[in-house]
Protein backbone atom coordinates (compact mmCIF):
# COMPACT_ATOMS: atom_id res chain seq x y z
CA UNK A 1 0.00 0.00 0.00
CA UNK A 2 2.83 2.14 0.89
CA UNK A 3 4.79 1.46 -1.93
CA UNK A 4 1.72 2.32 -3.84
CA UNK A 5 1.05 5.31 -2.81
CA UNK A 6 4.77 6.80 -3.26
CA UNK A 7 5.07 5.77 -6.50
CA UNK A 8 1.92 7.07 -7.14
CA UNK A 9 3.43 10.23 -5.95
CA UNK A 10 6.63 9.65 -8.07
CA UNK A 11 4.39 9.38 -11.19
CA UNK A 12 2.64 13.44 -10.20
CA UNK A 13 5.89 14.50 -9.68
CA UNK A 14 7.11 13.05 -13.03
CA UNK A 15 4.60 14.43 -15.06
CA UNK A 16 5.75 17.88 -13.12
CA UNK A 17 9.34 17.27 -14.09
CA UNK A 18 8.31 16.47 -17.60
CA UNK A 19 6.90 20.01 -18.26
CA UNK A 20 9.25 21.93 -15.86
CA UNK A 21 9.48 24.14 -19.27
CA UNK A 22 6.14 25.17 -18.42
CA UNK A 23 4.94 26.88 -15.25
CA UNK A 24 2.62 24.73 -13.43
CA UNK A 25 -0.28 24.94 -10.58
CA UNK A 26 -1.36 22.43 -8.76
CA UNK A 27 -4.36 21.35 -11.40
CA UNK A 28 -1.54 20.54 -13.82
CA UNK A 29 -1.07 17.42 -11.67
CA UNK A 30 -2.47 14.18 -12.76
CA UNK A 31 -2.08 10.33 -11.89
CA UNK A 32 -0.01 9.05 -15.20
CA UNK A 33 0.23 5.35 -13.38
CA UNK A 34 1.86 3.25 -10.27
CA UNK A 35 4.36 0.05 -10.00
CA UNK A 36 4.77 -2.24 -7.07
CA UNK A 37 8.24 -2.44 -5.76
CA UNK A 38 8.92 -5.78 -4.55
CA UNK A 39 9.03 -5.70 -0.23
CA UNK A 40 12.21 -7.93 -1.15
CA UNK A 41 14.43 -5.47 -3.33
CA UNK A 42 18.05 -4.85 -1.83
CA UNK A 43 20.15 -2.48 -3.54
CA UNK A 44 23.98 -2.57 -2.57
CA UNK A 45 22.90 -4.85 0.47
CA UNK A 46 20.30 -2.28 1.72
CA UNK A 47 16.62 -2.92 1.66
CA UNK A 48 14.94 -0.31 -0.14
CA UNK A 49 12.01 1.31 1.81
CA UNK A 50 10.83 4.20 4.38
CA UNK A 51 10.41 6.57 1.41
CA UNK A 52 9.94 9.64 3.14
CA UNK A 53 10.81 12.16 0.57
CA UNK A 54 11.97 12.64 -3.00
CA UNK A 55 13.98 15.33 -5.29
CA UNK A 56 14.27 14.55 -9.22
CA UNK A 57 17.71 16.13 -10.57
CA UNK A 58 17.05 17.14 -14.43
CA UNK A 59 21.17 17.59 -15.10
CA UNK A 60 21.71 14.07 -13.87
CA UNK A 61 17.87 12.73 -15.07
CA UNK A 62 18.14 11.17 -11.17
CA UNK A 63 15.67 11.04 -8.64
CA UNK A 64 16.87 10.98 -5.18
CA UNK A 65 14.89 8.98 -2.38
CA UNK A 66 15.40 9.58 1.27
CA UNK A 67 14.94 6.61 3.49
CA UNK A 68 13.39 7.41 6.76
CA UNK A 69 15.06 3.92 8.34
CA UNK A 70 17.05 5.17 11.77
CA UNK A 71 19.47 2.60 11.01
CA UNK A 72 17.76 -0.07 11.71
CA UNK A 73 17.89 -2.16 9.06
CA UNK A 74 20.93 -0.22 7.22
CA UNK A 75 22.43 2.56 7.81
CA UNK A 76 20.41 5.94 7.35
CA UNK A 77 20.79 6.19 3.48
CA UNK A 78 19.29 7.64 -0.19
CA UNK A 79 18.91 5.93 -2.97
CA UNK A 80 19.65 7.08 -6.65
CA UNK A 81 17.31 5.54 -9.14
CA UNK A 82 15.92 6.64 -12.96
CA UNK A 83 11.87 6.39 -13.73
CA UNK A 84 10.83 5.70 -17.38
CA UNK A 85 7.70 7.23 -17.99
CA UNK A 86 5.91 9.74 -20.70
CA UNK A 87 3.31 11.74 -20.09
CA UNK A 88 0.47 8.87 -19.88
CA UNK A 89 2.46 6.51 -18.49
CA UNK A 90 4.67 4.92 -15.55
CA UNK A 91 6.61 1.89 -16.86
CA UNK A 92 9.49 1.91 -14.46
CA UNK A 93 11.75 2.87 -11.62
CA UNK A 94 15.24 1.31 -11.50
CA UNK A 95 17.32 2.02 -8.36
CA UNK A 96 21.01 2.50 -9.43
CA UNK A 97 22.64 2.68 -5.83
CA UNK A 98 21.97 3.34 -2.35
CA UNK A 99 23.99 6.27 -0.30
CA UNK A 100 24.98 5.75 3.25
CA UNK A 101 24.05 9.36 5.03
CA UNK A 102 27.38 10.41 7.56
CA UNK A 103 28.04 12.56 10.26
CA UNK A 104 30.62 14.91 10.38
CA UNK A 105 33.81 12.42 11.63
CA UNK A 106 32.67 10.54 8.37
CA UNK A 107 31.05 7.60 10.38
CA UNK A 108 27.47 6.70 9.55
CA UNK A 109 24.53 7.24 11.98
CA UNK A 110 24.34 4.52 14.24
CA UNK A 111 21.46 2.25 15.19
CA UNK A 112 18.71 3.04 17.72
CA UNK A 113 20.21 0.43 19.86
CA UNK A 114 23.22 2.08 20.49
CA UNK A 115 23.20 3.91 23.81
CA UNK A 116 24.52 7.17 22.76
CA UNK A 117 25.43 9.21 19.51
CA UNK A 118 23.07 11.27 17.20
CA UNK A 119 20.28 9.13 15.26
CA UNK A 120 19.16 9.86 11.79
CA UNK A 121 15.23 10.37 11.27
CA UNK A 122 15.65 11.58 7.38
CA UNK A 123 12.31 12.93 6.14
CA UNK A 124 13.02 14.94 3.60
CA UNK A 125 15.88 15.57 0.32
CA UNK A 126 16.64 18.72 -1.75
CA UNK A 127 19.23 19.41 -4.12
CA UNK A 128 20.56 22.73 -4.15
CA UNK A 129 20.59 23.88 -7.48
CA UNK A 130 23.54 26.22 -7.21
CA UNK A 131 25.97 24.27 -6.03
CA UNK A 132 24.52 20.91 -6.39
CA UNK A 133 24.95 19.74 -3.08
CA UNK A 134 22.05 17.23 -0.95
CA UNK A 135 20.21 19.00 2.01
CA UNK A 136 18.25 16.08 4.12
CA UNK A 137 16.37 17.11 7.22
CA UNK A 138 16.66 15.19 10.51
CA UNK A 139 13.56 15.12 13.24
CA UNK A 140 16.01 15.22 15.91
CA UNK A 141 16.25 12.97 19.01
CA UNK A 142 15.05 14.77 21.93
CA UNK A 143 16.04 11.69 24.38
CA UNK A 144 19.62 12.03 23.34
CA UNK A 145 19.14 16.30 23.43
CA UNK A 146 19.80 16.77 19.37
CA UNK A 147 17.49 18.80 18.06
CA UNK A 148 15.45 19.01 14.56
CA UNK A 149 18.20 19.87 11.85
CA UNK A 150 18.77 20.77 7.89
CA UNK A 151 21.96 19.17 7.06
CA UNK A 152 24.23 19.84 3.67
CA UNK A 153 26.17 16.71 2.40
CA UNK A 154 27.47 16.12 -0.90
CA UNK A 155 26.54 13.30 -3.37
CA UNK A 156 28.95 10.62 -1.63
CA UNK A 157 26.95 10.76 1.70
CA UNK A 158 30.01 13.10 3.04
CA UNK A 159 28.65 15.80 6.07
CA UNK A 160 29.44 19.71 4.62
CA UNK A 161 27.84 20.99 7.72
CA UNK A 162 24.19 22.09 8.50
CA UNK A 163 21.52 24.86 8.17
CA UNK A 164 21.54 27.42 11.47
CA UNK A 165 18.09 27.54 12.45
CA UNK A 166 16.03 29.53 14.64
CA UNK A 167 15.85 28.26 18.55
CA UNK A 168 12.21 28.15 17.86
CA UNK A 169 12.83 24.87 16.00
CA UNK A 170 14.75 23.73 19.54
CA UNK A 171 12.80 20.87 21.54
CA UNK A 172 13.41 23.43 24.30
CA UNK A 173 11.45 26.08 22.38
CA UNK A 174 9.05 24.60 20.11
CA UNK A 175 9.87 21.22 18.49
CA UNK A 176 7.63 18.32 19.25
CA UNK A 177 8.86 14.67 18.75
CA UNK A 178 8.34 13.25 15.52
CA UNK A 179 6.25 15.78 14.53
CA UNK A 180 9.17 18.46 12.29
CA UNK A 181 10.88 18.59 9.48
CA UNK A 182 8.25 16.81 7.23
CA UNK A 183 9.36 18.43 4.27
CA UNK A 184 12.00 21.04 3.06
CA UNK A 185 11.67 23.38 0.23
CA UNK A 186 14.02 25.44 -1.61
CA UNK A 187 12.99 28.97 -3.06
CA UNK A 188 15.41 30.39 -5.81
Amino acid sequence: MIRHALLGGLAALATAAAALAAPLSPGDLRLIGALEIPKTLVVDGAPFGGISGIDYDPKMDEWLMISDDKSDLAPARFYVGRMEFDAKTMSGLHVERVVSLRREDGSTYPPPREPSGERADAESIRIDPVDGSLLWSTEGDPQRSFDPAIRRMDRQGNALGAVALPDMFSFRRGARPNQNSRRLELLC
